[in-house]
């Protein structure tokens, strides 16, 4: 009995190697276990594979049918291991923010998931939007990395400003046929006549303003008033100011530990009322601390 087990065992490892040599070798990730590990470790290991300066490995991350469709891919590795020298400094990736696209049909299903973050080598900071299916019961060729684009921050600032001015019809729409777009894209080809900052995880235009603004200070104002243009007399206007009515904005706050900081304010749609206001830094998302919500007022 003891051997017989023994020999299943044996079977089902000698299978495992095969298929890792053979093409399938994504379905590893299928066993580090959820969804949020599994993207986790995949752009660890693209980036991984970049800093190395290893082609191959990146090339068999992409879907089988990704290799097979996209003539430019090998192309666009090349430029990508020219444009990004390495080595990976900071990669923000998170896998519990994803979006996802997923079906069921009869036990079947497949699971495609996305997301943008910040990634910053040798001083340099880029935007990489990274797709990645990794289940797929009705063709095992799609499985693999789907897409991948990596711009500078300027490049991708740029483009989502550009985006918002064309009323979410420009550079970033995707609409139309791009059957023919590589799934691997390098964006490193604009100029712009401003500074671009990292201020809570996305790229902004950014002033520079001459002034010292303390977290202190700002919890002080929240003291008798929650008016946006209470806030604008008493400490001027925001370093990152916002696109729209109803949006947000942001304000340089003094560094903490050598770490930026920055004052979040989300705006009410009458752009004078402000919902709430986080301290963030450059790089997450999430904020690091609440200074005002007019939510916890309404509650007391």
């Amino acid at each position: 009995m003891k051997k017989k087990i023994l020999n299943i065992c044996m079977a089902v490892l000698l299978a495992a190697l095969c298929c890792f040599h053979t093409g399938c070798g994504f379905n590893k990730y299928l066993l580090i276990g959820s969804e949020e590990e599994i993207y986790n470790q995949t752009v660890d290991d693209f980036f991984q594979a970049l800093d190395t300066r290893d082609k191959e490995a990146l090339k068999d991350m992409f879907a089988p049918s990704v290799r097979k469709k996209d003539k430019t891919l090998d192309e666009n590795i090349d430029k990508l291991l020219e444009c990004y020298s390495g080595p990976t400094d900071v990669c923000k990736r998170d896998g519990g923010m994803v979006a996802g696209s997923y079906s069921n049909d009869h036990g079947k299903g497949s699971a495609e998931v996305d997301s943008g973050f910040p990634v910053v080598s040798n001083g340099k900071y880029y935007w990489c939007y990274f797709t990645l299916m990794y289940k797929n019961d009705w063709d095992k060729d799609e499985i693999g990395i789907k897409e991948v684009r990596l711009a500078t921050i300027e490049y991708e600032c740029e483009a989502r400003y550009a985006y918002d001015a064309e009323s979410r019809a420009g550079m970033m729409d995707k609409g139309g046929d791009d059957s023919d777009e590589s799934a691997l894209l390098v964006l490193t080809e604009c100029s712009v006549d401003y500074e671009a900052r990292f201020v809570g995880g996305y790229p902004k235009k950014f002033t520079a303003i001459d002034r010292e603004l303390s977290q202190a200070q700002v919890e002080e104002f929240f003291q008798t008033s929650y008016s946006y243009s209470e806030f604008v007399k008493e400490f001027g206007q925001p370093n990152v100011p916002g696109e729209f009515t109803g949006g947000s904005c942001a304000y340089e706050l003094s560094d903490e530990a050598d770490e930026p900081r920055y004052l979040h304010l989300i705006l009410d749609n009458d752009g004078d009322t402000i919902f709430s206001a986080w301290v963030v830094n450059d790089l997450d998302v999430k904020g690091i601390s609440k200074v005002w919500s007019i939510k916890d007022m309404e509650k007391e």
